[in-house]
């Protein structure tokens, strides 16, 4: 469902060689989804999917983007007249109150869309770089309201704002200018007491289900490596959201909880050597979050431990980079702070229990041999990350120590071929 909202635009049915005739059709959409949202209509009371509006934002979008795609250089007339109208800025203020309710859910993946296919010089228009803040700091504030309406809009718009935040974060990481353009249109409000709304938001749906949570960690790893990259460059700001907002234990406390996500019981003879997940190892090795190489619903659950992992030894890695001497040591103790989290909340909270609670009469040390495995085949075996799982300072003994004793007081001996494969 996801993906088909970033699919090509359809054809509109009108020429594409007649600028005069594409903006008229523009603003008849423009002029009717104006006139609907102002209406006071019952039928409105029944929700979006209940009215016009759905295809005539999807309409919006299509025209925009064949224009975009035939102009290389200029603004197309359809975008022009947005700007001249400040046509995006309207479209935010009618549907803020979401009323039919899911408007508000709609425009999120129409801008999604737009974020996704638009050039560069789309998100570069400062009118637009407004109306998509706007938007998106408005999405992330329903989540402050845990009763009434609001939070019911918030249940509502977080799938297409995760989207939109994904599509978004990923796009201005390629123009350093766009970042600092985006950062600059953050309220104040977002970012007081040295935390980042958008880094706390995106944390709280990092173990979101299904295509959510995807996307969360997906826009969670541009945004931690986009400010590590300026904080090492001596933007104080990004150091700021990177070392005030309690991201160490907030990393730990969410992988913990992922780890709680997985099977307790599984099937040896499955081992992780073989299908999907293979092919989840192997792809987390080369890039995160790629569309292609996206997860089933099968192994959804293992990708979020995993992603979570991986996000924590970037973040590391990251605070390991040169930097000015004045940001080096508190880049450093981020690090610090990291790997001392994982420990205390991870290895000896959960991975440790589970190994040594692991039986082979429920399949649980098969879990554990499956889940270890996965998880240092994905990590560098040089990281602090893949040392901190891999020592247990409790007793000097290592975690593939653990599970090889496991192996051998529960693994049927014909399975302990298998087993010792995977540990």
């Amino acid at each position: 469902m996801y993906l088909a909202r970033l699919a090509q635009p359809t054809a509109t049915g009108v020429p594409a060689t007649r600028a005069d005739g594409v903006l008229a059709a523009f603003t008849q959409q423009w002029d009717t989804i104006r006139e609907t949202l102002l209406a006071a209509d019952a039928a409105l009371t029944h929700g979006v999917d209940n009215t016009s509006l759905p295809y005539r934002f999807e309409q919006l979008a299509d025209m925009l983007l064949e224009e975009d795609a035939s102009n290389m250089r200029t603004l197309g007339p359809c975008l022009e007249y947005v700007m001249e109208n400040s046509l995006f800025t309207e479209l935010f203020g009618l549907c803020a109150a979401d009323e039919p309710q899911g408007v508000m859910r709609e425009l999120m993946y129409m801008f999604a869309r737009l974020v996704h296919g638009m050039k560069s010089q789309f998100l570069a228009q400062k009118g637009i770089a407004h109306a998509i803040s706007q938007l998106v700091h408005h999405g992330m504030r329903l989540r402050d309201h845990p009763r009434g309406a609001l939070a019911r809009q918030d249940l509502a718009v977080s799938d297409a704002l995760l989207l939109l935040l994904h599509e978004l974060l990923c796009r201005i990481s390629q123009i350093e200018p766009l970042f600092f353009l985006y950062l600059e249109l953050t309220p104040p409000a977002s970012r007081e007491n040295g935390k980042l709304h958008m880094l706390s938001y995106l944390l709280s749906h990092n173990l979101a289900p299904a295509w959510a949570g995807f996307y969360a960690r997906g826009a969670l790893a541009v945004l931690v490596r986009l400010l590590a990259h300026q904080a090492c460059k001596g933007d104080s700001a990004s150091l700021e959201y990177l070392v005030g907002g309690g991201l160490a234990d907030a990393f730990a406390a969410s992988a913990s909880a992922a780890y709680g996500l997985l099977p307790t019981h599984i099937d040896l003879v499955y081992t992780p050597l073989d299908g999907a997940v293979q092919h989840m190892v192997d792809t987390r090795k080369t890039a995160l979050h790629t569309l292609a190489l996206a997860p089933s619903e099968a192994t959804l659950p293992l990708f979020a431990f995993i992603d979570t992992m991986w996000l924590a030894e970037q973040v590391i890695d990251a605070c390991s980079a040169p930097a000015q001497a004045d940001f080096q040591d508190m880049l450093e103790q981020l690090g610090t702070e990291f790997t001392q989290s994982m420990h205390t909340f991870l290895v000896e909270r959960v991975l440790v229990p589970a190994a040594g609670a692991a039986s082979a009469d429920d399949g649980s040390a098969a879990a554990a041999i499956l889940y270890h495995t996965c998880l240092l085949e994905a990590l560098s075996s040089k990281s602090a990350v893949t040392q901190v799982i891999c020592k247990n300072p409790t007793d000097q003994r290592n975690m593939s120590d653990l599970l090889a004793d496991t192996i051998m007081e529960t693994v049927p001996p014909e399975l302990r071929a298998v087993a010792y494969r995977c540990a």
